[in-house]
């Protein structure tokens, strides 16, 4: 029998207080961090994949970091904002905004549009002896009305946890299990992974209908640069 592990990521509840937007915004974060701490990759992949044999098979291909992911309406916060609020729950190093390419898709097809611009602002946990992996958090930051941002929140849209890929090429190997296991990548994607030329990363979603909601988990491996 497949053994019981914590509820995949979420920050619903804490996006949909009644607070000022940063004070959510804080939650969430706050959330997120006891997430990826209390979190490990083995919980990931038992809540995941009901095969052991496939869990450490795609174990062996995980090189770096445990993240996650969520949407929050972007409104009146600068990021000065986002970085105190990442700072004071300890999401303290490796502060960095960038614009989204995957997440950007996706909300553009929701909305019938070829995209819609989106910030992510991404924090960390200070590092520490676990194997080298890094715990991160990315927030993202969508340039569309707050009471459309909050839908797309409500239905969980973007919502992920996502893992980090020693190679490019590693993940056919993982695509075959996920597959295997009644995971599809979602509509958006064109059935195959999306770079996202501003981290200079190949990213692939794969999700399935666990229970009453979806659960997402991303793959991620850095792209060689090309010469010249």
């Amino acid at each position: 029998m497949k053994m019981k592990y914590p509820e995949p990521f979420s920050i619903l509840r804490q996006a949909s207080i009644r607070a000022s937007p940063y004070d959510r915004l804080r939650g969430c974060f706050a959330h997120a961090r006891s997430y990826v701490e209390s979190t490990s990759l083995e919980h990931v992949l038992a809540f995941a994949l009901e095969h052991p044999e496939n869990r450490e098979s795609v174990a062996a291909l995980v090189s770096d970091a445990l993240h996650v992911g969520f949407l929050f309406p972007q409104q009146e916060l600068t990021p000065e904002c986002l970085s105190r609020a990442a700072n004071e729950v300890g999401l303290c190093v490796g502060h960095a905004t960038f614009p989204s390419a995957v997440v950007a898709r996706e909300l553009g097809l929701l909305a019938s549009l070829p995209q819609v611009p989106t910030t992510v602002f991404s924090s960390a946990v200070p590092p520490k002896n676990d194997n080298g992996r890094r715990r991160y958090v990315e927030a993202f930051l969508p340039s569309a009305a707050s009471d459309q941002v909050q839908s797309w929140i409500d239905q969980e849209i973007a919502t992920h946890v996502g893992l980090t890929l020693g190679s490019p090429a590693a993940l056919a190997s993982v695509q075959e299990v996920f597959w295997g296991e009644g995971y599809k990548i979602p509509e958006f994607m064109g059935g195959e992974s999306v770079v996202n030329p501003g981290k200079g990363v190949s990213v692939t979603y794969f999700e399935k209908k666990v229970g009453a909601r979806s659960f997402r988990i991303e793959f991620m491996a850095f792209v060689p640069r090309r010469e010249g």
